[in-house]
């Protein structure tokens, strides 16, 4: 069974599945799909960056820019996580898009360093020529190639097909990755102090991956 007739038997058997709740349904529907094949071949250089024209990715993953792009960042944020989470985090990164007014691809594509714009890479900027050395370079990594599970999450996050766990979260952040607690604590006092709200997603341990609305 392809991913598409996945997603469309999801979709039938959704109230079942759900017993009448369709975030629970879909839950039921992540847990099938399994992380397959990888995509495609791209990996980013010294700099950072993948220097292969998106477009071109897209292409060899049979699918539209928007789509590889969320798949691509699953991939480089949680690729080894649940689905549950990759359906939460690709909700976020829609719900800030939508927020900031650009398409998923035209998010995931900005840099801060404007030679990096444009290209697929790592979240932090580690062109050691880049006067933002060490610093936050984009909205997040799309710096390893995502697989088949990925694209399937990321197309249907994107049709509304999968609903949003996250109750329009527009940030996430995961406290092990700082560098210290104090740090993470930190981050979560400096989100909380701009008005955002942290939320809960159902399955999702906060202790390891945090969501702002």
């Amino acid at each position: 069974m392809n991913w598409t007739t996945l997603l469309l038997a999801g979709a039938v058997l959704l109230t079942i599945a759900g017993d009448g709740d369709p975030v629970a349904g879909f839950t039921s529907i992540l847990d099938t799909i399994e992380r397959g094949r990888r995509l495609t071949h791209a990996s980013y250089g010294p700099d950072g960056v993948v220097r292969v024209k998106p477009d071109e990715l897209a292409r060899q993953a049979g699918t539209d820019l928007d789509s590889y792009a969320l798949a691509r960042m699953i991939s480089s944020e949680h690729g080894r996580d649940d689905n549950i989470t990759k359906a939460a985090i690709a909700h976020v990164a829609i719900n800030y898009a939508a927020r900031v007014g650009r398409s998923i691809s035209g998010l995931l594509l900005r840099a801060n360093n404007a030679q990096h714009t444009g290209w697929f890479g790592t979240q932090r900027d580690i062109d050691e020529d880049s006067p933002r050395f060490n610093e936050s370079d984009r909205y997040a990594s799309t710096a390893l190639d995502p697989y088949e599970g990925e694209l399937q999450i990321a197309t249907a996050v994107l049709s509304g097909e999968i609903p949003d766990p996250t109750g329009g979260a527009i940030q996430f952040d995961a406290p092990p990755a700082f560098k210290s607690p104090e740090a993470a604590a930190r981050t979560a006092a400096n989100r909380l102090a701009e008005g955002r709200v942290q939320v809960f997603p159902d399955g999702i341990d906060p202790d390891k991956l945090r969501f702002w609305a």
